[in-house]
């Protein structure tokens, strides 16, 4: 089964600072460092993925984004500013897309297809992105974990990709992210991102390879999950109190405990099972007729 693996190119530094220290800071280097050591372990193992691009990263590095498409990786979007849909009105979401669709097509010379809302933002109460994604030219959409979770979910919704028609005869592909419910988590296990950090790679291998057996897995992980280098200088904790100071820097420090762990579990992951880009699983999807249709609404 040949399954998609897709990276969500943020830098974590930088909304890490404007959420958790009301600080407004450009995109760091770190990106740039961390991004280069996925794109080495994608090469090794003779990989392609998706990269949903920040605009505000592709804005201030667009010689990264024009290394990963020369490298033939699927660039996408993610966005511009990591907004979240429930923060955000419609005209800003289309603002958003169309700058940043634009952004990312000028520098790599070729058309961008696909779109993933920051925090996986697209739900229910959120589907009219659908309609905007389609009227500005995007293919597919990968948003939607089908499952509820605190902040994000859409339980219900279909969990192999599948065509979401929408209103005057448009239409719009949507990759849900992988998800198999797991009675020892008690909750659903998401492939990628902060279950494969935190959880035993074991548990990771046992879901993909039940996972393959109905449809392909989509997994995703951020460049900063395999970053253990020091916090850039740009970023700083002295202008907290000092109760604040120390919760943040044990937050980070058990951040950084199980970040020296996922290089090995991306690696494994490569060696264990078969990876290509979104668009690719798309396609090979759509040939074979696998791909379902839905009425949006």
């Amino acid at each position: 089964m040949l399954n998609a693996l897709s990276i969500d190119l943020e830098d974590d530094w930088a909304i890490f600072s404007r959420n958790r220290l009301g600080k407004t800071i450009s995109p760091t280097e770190a990106v740039v460092k961390s991004t280069h050591q996925i794109m080495q372990i994608l090469d090794d193992h003779n990989t392609k993925a998706t990269f949903f691009v920040l605009g505000t990263v592709a804005e201030k590095f667009p010689n990264l984004i024009k290394e990963l498409a020369v490298n033939a990786h699927e660039i996408a979007v993610h966005g511009y500013s990591h907004k979240q849909l429930d923060l955000i009105c419609p005209d800003e979401f289309r603002d958003e897309v169309c700058r940043s669709k634009k952004l990312l097509e000028d520098i790599i010379s070729a058309e961008v297809y696909g779109y993933r809302a920051p925090v996986f933002s697209v739900t229910k109460s959120s589907s009219w992105a659908f309609d905007i994604l389609a009227e500005e030219g995007y293919r597919y959409d990968s948003s939607i974990i089908p499952d509820k979770y605190k902040n994000y979910g859409w339980q219900g919704f279909e969990k192999d990709i599948c065509k979401i028609n929408l209103a005057n005869g448009r239409s719009i592909v949507e990759v849900p992210m992988t998800v198999l419910s797991l009675p020892i988590l008690n909750r659903s296990f998401v492939t990628g991102g902060g279950f494969m950090r935190y959880l035993p790679y074991a548990m990771m291998k046992f879901a993909m390879k039940k996972i393959q057996k109905q449809r392909p897995a989509i997994v995703y992980l951020h460049p900063y999950e395999i970053d253990i280098s020091p916090m850039p200088e740009q970023v700083s904790l002295d202008h907290l109190d000092s109760k604040k100071r120390r919760k943040i820097e044990c937050f980070l420090k058990f951040s950084g405990h199980f970040k020296k762990t996922m290089q090995g579990k991306l690696e494994k992951l490569l060696t264990d099972f078969e990876f290509t880009t979104i668009i690719d699983v798309i396609n090979v999807r759509t040939l074979k007729s696998f791909c379902i249709e839905i009425e949006n609404g």
